[in-house]
């Protein structure tokens, strides 16, 4: 999935799972979701802008320069989530749970001209394992901020061998807010 504008009202703007069988190597970049095309503006879209499930292997959410999307808007009352990687209750298996997600170079609750476009959480990993947030690299890392609960968030015992790195965490790149 890629450069698409996605500024609807809709409950989920973006959703890679599996079901009974894995959904493997997608990639979603370039996007803007919850805001215009030219991200000056927020138009809220429910509950989850970016969303990686049960049986997800193998997925890339953003990339480096213009591959990186821009997410805000996701202001739902019950799973307000910019971008949600793993399950949502806690019926998950070690098997089912999404494996080897990279998320990086994307704008979470902010857009690149510093619009705030806040979510509730920017970046919510619950069960998932080896999940990167950012990356080894600052090419890779997320802007994420304005979100009015947690910017980066991670949870539950089934959330192993994560790595959140090169990330700015309430500040922009050049380290101001």
């Amino acid at each position: 999935f890629g450069q698409n504008d996605r500024p609807g009202p809709v409950a989920e703007q973006w959703r890679v799972f599996g079901g009974s069988a894995y959904a493997s190597n997608n990639i979603v970049t370039g996007n803007r979701v919850g805001t215009d095309i030219d991200s000056k503006y927020l138009i809220p879209n429910g509950q989850v802008a970016i969303g990686v499930g049960l049986n997800a292997r193998d997925t890339r959410i953003g990339g480096p320069g213009t591959e990186g999307n821009i997410v805000g808007g996701a202001s739902g009352k019950d799973w307000p989530f910019g971008i949600v990687v793993g399950t949502i209750n806690d019926a998950a298996s070690v098997d089912s749970i999404p494996h080897n997600i990279k998320i990086e170079g994307n704008w979470v609750g902010i857009s690149t001209s510093s619009t705030q476009i806040p979510n509730g959480y920017g970046i919510y990993v619950r069960n998932a394992a080896d999940t990167v947030i950012g990356g080894d690299t600052a090419t890779k890392g997320n802007v994420v901020a304005n979100n009015s609960l947690d910017g980066i968030r991670l949870f539950k015992e089934l959330t192993t061998d994560s790595t959140v790195q090169n990330n700015f965490v309430g500040v922009l790149p050049d380290g101001n807010t």
